[in-house]
């Protein structure tokens, strides 16, 4: 849930979750993704910019979305 948290306010992201990487949203200068183990954050990440998503895909992930989608609506208010 933070990720989400995170790609609505537009913030960069480190995490251990390497299937990240699987995600519409990922994006390597938004996300990065280091070992537990041996924890090391490129300076070069945090000094890049935040790489906007997809209007599409930032759109599938809010809150509006969420809701429908648990309701079992459509936009159109119809059932899915």
């Amino acid at each position: 849930m933070r990720t989400i948290e995170m790609l609505g306010m537009n913030k960069k992201i480190i995490t251990t979750n390497s299937d990240i990487k699987n995600y519409d949203f990922y994006h390597p200068n938004n996300i990065s993704i280091i070992n537990r183990d041996s924890i090391e954050i490129d300076p070069n990440f945090l000094n890049s910019e935040y790489e906007p998503i997809d209007k599409e895909v930032y759109d599938k992930y809010s809150l509006k979305n969420w809701i429908l989608d648990s309701l079992g609506v459509n936009e159109n208010g119809k059932s899915l």
